[in-house]
């Protein structure tokens, strides 16, 4: 599971995932990629809406003490409740025209203010 802002326009042959590390390009296990699906609603002129995408690897990952399935939400989430996020990449302010690549691991919680069944 990734942002489609990630992978958007970009072949699969050309995507990796790396695990057992925090550090973007840095140790870990590097797996490939067969398949790169974006959601059909994603446009990259609104990074806000349908910002997500699947990658399905060539082969299955290894689970153990460093690496472990993420837990999606269940179908009906409450209203309200918190929700957390991590993750690394494109940063800017509303106030910057210039973007920067972010390399510090950040990680958020969140309330839930809406739900949208068709996602």
């Amino acid at each position: 599971l990734t942002a489609a802002s990630c992978v958007y326009n970009v072949s699969a042959s050309d995507v990796l995932v790396r695990t057992s590390t925090v550090t973007p390009g840095w140790r870990g296990t590097v797996h490939m990629v067969r398949e790169v699906a974006v959601h059909p609603d994603y446009s990259p002129d609104n990074l806000f809406l349908a910002n997500v995408a699947l990658l399905k690897l060539q082969k299955k990952i290894k689970f153990g003490k460093q690496v472990t399935p993420i837990t999606l939400w269940p179908r009906t989430p409450l209203i309200g409740s918190g929700g957390f996020t991590t993750g690394w990449g494109t940063v800017c302010d509303q106030n910057s025209i210039v973007s920067r690549q972010e390399h510090l691991k950040k990680s958020f919680t969140i309330p839930v203010v809406i739900v949208q069944p068709r996602y």
